[in-house]
């Protein structure tokens, strides 16, 4: 009997060393993978998280790094891996809210939103929201996070598109899109990289306001959204999108403005003329000017000529890029006025023509503003920001 006792105590013993053991050495598996993270190496993170799930495969930490590392790898397949090593995460992490463990659940939950959202997948960004919200309710974050990529809670309880708040980013769009005359600056490369991050949240957006058009009175503006769509595939040189969409367009309204023609649209004060893709190419306002354009195949602007029509003698102003880049603004004034023998005030004949002239450096525009003489008499410098030109210094002649 005392033999058996000892036995028992060297085999509790035994097991307590064994367990020490793969406790430690999970922790070195959990703790090089951490290492490899930081350092970026996906590869060996991967491998390093992989071990140390083998070793223990109930612990929430070594699925949530693994999924971190996934994400940060973004291979072919990874998406779908990382979003199961962050589910799994959550089954083992539970419902805890303390603790180590609410972390990891906190965690696996962001982390695989914002997987999506890399990834441009809106669609699975907002169902793995939707079950957050749904597990957890209405937490700060969540609804943070909502309000950062202009998204809302329905009265209904489900996440949708918040079209009001999202005016915001389509106006970033809008100015990117149709910053085409006065301060346009981007070339092809600079406007598609600022076009492309934003394509993935109007796709989505359009989409679900273009499906619950009928069912749901909270569903914003999807036709305007479906137009920006079609032209922003246009101006990323993406045709065949470009042509499915006009025509989705088109059979969803019947609006002449979405046939594959040219065509005019008259607004309140303006008769505006457009390609075949919606993008403006004439203009007849009744304020007494007219403006026509000329664009390269691409739909980038290569020439805007604005002139009155209201009986000033040759009033213009011409506009000259390259590139995308405005190179010079030629103005022609007839804006002088005098008196007729009656007393009225009609157009006067004298004309000056003056030209601005565009410089580029690295992050700004050179502006030299000649007068009538030919003469240079203004030199300012604008700051390019994201969206055009913005006022920096001035100097009047003479110039140092």
């Amino acid at each position: 009997m005392k033999r058996i006792a000892v036995w028992l105590l060297v085999l509790a013993l035994l097991l307590g060393l064994a367990g020490c053991s793969k406790a430690q050495h999970w922790q070195e598996q959990y703790d090089l993978g951490m290492r490899y993270l930081s350092e970026q190496n996906w590869e060996e993170a991967v491998l390093a998280f992989g071990e140390a799930i083998r070793i223990d495969p109930n612990r929430p930490e070594a699925y949530l790094g693994r999924g971190d590392a996934y994400r940060g790898r973004g291979g072919e397949g990874d998406l779908e891996a990382a979003l199961a090593d962050y589910a799994m995460a959550r089954q083992l992490a539970g419902e805890d809210e303390t603790g180590a463990a609410a972390d990891t659940l906190r965690a696996a939950w962001e982390n695989g939103v914002q997987a999506c959202f890399d990834a441009g997948d809106w669609e699975g960004a907002v169902a793995l929201l939707q079950q957050q919200l749904d597990a957890q309710g209405q937490t700060d974050g969540l609804l943070a996070l909502l309000a950062e990529r202009y998204l809302k809670i329905g009265k209904d309880g489900l996440i949708r598109p918040d079209d009001y708040a999202a005016q915001e980013v389509t106006g970033q769009l809008d100015r990117i899109r149709m910053g085409q005359y006065d301060d346009y600056y981007l070339t092809d490369a600079e406007r598609q990289a600022r076009l492309r991050p934003l394509l993935p949240q109007l796709e989505y957006f359009y989409a679900w306001m273009r499906d619950h058009r009928d069912s749901d009175p909270e569903a914003g503006d999807w036709e305007s959204d479906g137009k920006r769509l079609m032209q922003v595939y246009y101006l990323l040189g993406e045709r065949d999108r470009t042509l499915e969409v006009r025509e989705e367009l088109f059979q969803l309204t019947g609006n002449t403005y979405y046939s594959p023609t040219a065509y005019s649209e008259q607004d309140d004060d303006s008769l505006n003329e457009y390609n075949a893709f919606g993008l403006l190419v004439g203009q007849q306002s009744d304020d007494g000017y007219r403006r026509t354009c000329a664009f390269s195949e691409d739909g980038r602007p290569l020439w805007v000529f604005m002139q009155y029509t209201d009986g000033r003698p040759d009033s213009s102003t011409e506009y000259l890029y390259e590139d995308g880049r405005l190179q010079a603004i030629y103005f022609r004034d007839g804006d002088v006025t005098g008196q007729d023998e009656n007393g009225q005030l009609v157009w006067g004949s004298i004309e000056e023509e003056t030209r601005w002239e565009y410089q580029y450096e690295d992050n700004a525009a050179v502006v030299d503003s000649y007068n009538s003489n030919g003469e240079l008499s203004i030199r300012t410098r604008y700051f390019l920001n994201d969206f055009g030109l913005e006022t920096g210094e001035r100097k009047e002649l003479p110039l140092a």
